[in-house]
């Protein structure tokens, strides 16, 4: 999957080779210059969060730490993860409406969070979409979000909230992203934007009951055993590609 520019107003699909990554956090992406100014403007000033595993050289410039060492290894394992994310950041956002059972529970995204367990996948023979392995997934609200967020200085590394006068159209979405490991690596909170989510709250109630019920099941599935463009397509069905059968 490409990655994506994390300015609300753009969130278009950039080349691998003309990505610009915030300095700061090492995690928000942008199209261009611009769009960064942007982003940093209406929202990512107040959400961004130092990465912690930088080190500040002699000339006062922020540097990755040596390889050898133990922050170093950790280091390399965030970045793991944050290219993970790359390839997978768009089916989980896929995933948010399924999860919120939003015709039962219409208000659900400003109180609650769908939150990911994953671990580290060292078989060798792993390809790039294995590159971590989802434990479990269940809708956490956002009061006790914190608890599972294991380092002590990660704290949540995004916003929970929006300036509506500048996107009155947009709902919010969570999904945090919890990495059971010993290295106790930090974690991810992102936020992502739905201007429509009508359909999601009219849909039948039992239809949208059953996705709220399964949804966990079917990621922790697809992670492991499918490519992220499949998924795609699947979830445009509404309803996780399943037949009528599959719900009773």
């Amino acid at each position: 999957m490409p990655y994506v520019c994390f300015n609300l107003g753009c969130s278009c699909d950039i080349p691998r080779n003309q990505v610009k990554r915030c300095a700061r956090c090492r995690v928000a992406t942008y199209c261009s210059k611009a769009c960064q100014v942007s982003a940093w403007k209406i929202n990512h000033r107040d959400s961004c969060v130092l990465h912690e595993g930088l080190v500040r050289g002699p000339d006062g410039k922020l540097r990755e730490p040596d390889r050898s060492t133990e922050a170093g290894r950790n280091f390399q394992l965030e970045k793991r993860l944050d290219k993970w994310l790359q390839h997978w950041r768009r089916i989980i956002y896929s995933f948010t409406p399924f999860a919120q059972d939003l015709a039962n529970h219409p208000d659900r995204p400003e109180s609650h969070c769908m939150t990911i367990w994953v671990k580290p996948n060292h078989d060798p023979q792993r390809d790039k979409y294995r590159d971590f392995l989802v434990q479990k997934a269940r809708m956490v609200p956002l009061t006790e979000l914190r608890r599972y967020m294991v380092h002590e200085n990660n704290g949540l590394t995004q916003s929970n909230t929006i300036d509506t006068d500048i996107w009155p159209d947009v709902v919010m979405f969570r999904s945090a992203i919890v990495v059971n490991d010993p290295s106790e690596i930090p974690g991810r909170v992102m936020r992502h934007g739905f201007r429509d989510i009508g359909q999601w709250r009219e849909m039948d109630k039992r239809t949208s009951a059953m996705n709220g019920a399964k949804w966990d099941k079917f990621l922790i599935d697809f992670v492991a055993e499918k490519d992220p463009t499949e998924v795609m397509n699947i979830l445009r069905g509404g309803r996780l590609g399943l037949q009528d059968s599959m719900y009773s």
